[in-house]
């Protein structure tokens, strides 16, 4: 583990962490607001306040069952690997 950096390289680490943890925080509040707004929606599809127009929209979407194709083929030969970074913020 690299543990020498520049002032700057640790004012940006502690920067991202920031970002990370409000995005965090914004994030929750976002999901909230949405409830909210769900709740007070109803049967309505829209509500404009404001001029701002919040609506609620049906959408779907297919994909394949996995488990009934697995009784019908092997999925083993159609599975493919991918290899990825993921990087980890955390103060310690």
């Amino acid at each position: 583990m690299k543990t020498t950096v520049k002032k700057q390289t640790v004012n940006d680490a502690l920067e991202l962490f920031e970002v990370i943890e409000q995005r965090k925080v914004l994030e929750k509040r976002e999901k909230e607001l949405k409830e909210s707004f769900k709740a007070l929606l109803g049967e309505e599809t829209a509500l404009n306040a404001n001029g701002i127009l919040i609506s609620l929209d049906e959408r779907s979407r297919k994909s394949l069952d996995k488990k009934e194709l697995a009784k019908v083929i092997d999925l083993k030969e159609f599975e493919k690997s991918t290899t990825y970074q993921v990087m980890s913020v955390k103060k310690s």
